[in-house]
């Protein structure tokens, strides 16, 4: 079964796949963390989708993700560019079966606050997406915000299908797009319609998708064009949108929205599409 789950306001410290502008459609390999610190491998793969954008006015750009623990140098990361996807890696583990990841600006982690820290047990051979997006913090400064996917090929929600997933959650809790706070997802031409899991009974819905949630869409396999609309009948041309592919009957693909700017406007906005194909992690 393909699962979703979303994350909280993680813990704080006192800070191929499709990319789109201006992060380009790469990052930075993994580097080989083999034998650091006491960590194994954990038999799962990670990856980082930067959408990560300071409301504090800081400088966006890429982000760094390193291992948490002890004797392990500043040279154990990953660099994600803004609005793109790392490659699949292994995020090791503790004695206790344990993950623990830290996130921060590309500036380094010398005198920079850290953006968000991430711990959890991952599960041999399954595969995860981190979305990682700004929010305010308490005393007003930036920090980060984490939502999941984890990747599984299910058994369709309609015979013949796949899903898009259209995930607003990046632009949660920033301000309002000065168009309001609904817009509306086509799909080649014309509003699509929507589904939802409720209680293990799927329920239809519109084309109408806010910040505040992830809105799925079932297609056929091949390649759609789709887009963000202000019209609810989604006569008028969309105001961002990107190519996507669903590659077969019961597959997701995410139709992630960011933001270059905040407050978030429709002319700031940009899309990343990422895959969410399994994986399969080296043999431990």
């Amino acid at each position: 079964m393909w699962t979703r789950s979303r994350f909280a306001l993680l813990v704080l410290v006192p800070a191929l796949f499709v990319g789109c502008e201006p992060g380009g459609a790469s990052s930075s390999s993994p580097q080989d963390w083999t034998g650091t610190a006491g960590r194994r491998p954990s038999g799962s793969l990670i990856r980082w989708f930067n959408g990560y954008v300071p409301t504090d006015g800081r400088p966006m750009g890429d982000i760094e993700v390193y291992l948490n623990a002890e004797g392990i140098g500043f040279d154990t990361k990953v660099t994600v560019p803004l609005g793109t996807v790392s490659s699949p890696y292994d995020p090791r583990i503790d004695d206790r079966g344990e993950a623990a990841l830290s996130v921060y600006p590309s500036t380094g982690q010398e005198g920079e606050r850290v953006i968000v820290q991430h711990s959890w047990t991952p599960r041999p051979g399954e595969t995860r997406t981190f979305f990682l997006g700004a929010t305010r913090g308490p005393d007003g400064a930036s920090t980060g915000s984490v939502h999941e996917f984890v990747h599984a090929i299910d058994e369709p929600t309609q015979p013949g299908k796949g899903t898009v997933d259209v995930d607003l959650l990046l632009l949660q809790k920033l301000s309002a797009p000065d168009e309001g706070t609904a817009w509306y997802f086509g799909v080649d031409g014309t509003c699509a319609s929507g589904y939802r899991v409720s209680n293990g009974a799927i329920e239809s819905t519109d084309a109408r998708v806010t910040p505040d949630e992830v809105r799925s869409f079932a297609l056929p396999p091949g390649m759609h064009a789709g887009g963000l609309h202000l019209k609810s009948d989604c006569s008028d041309p969309p105001f961002v949108g990107e190519s996507f592919e669903i590659i077969r009957e019961g597959a997701h693909t995410v139709f992630a929205v960011y933001t270059t700017t905040v407050p978030a406007r429709s002319d700031t906005l940009r899309v990343g599409v990422v895959p969410l194909v399994p994986v399969t992690a080296p043999a431990l």
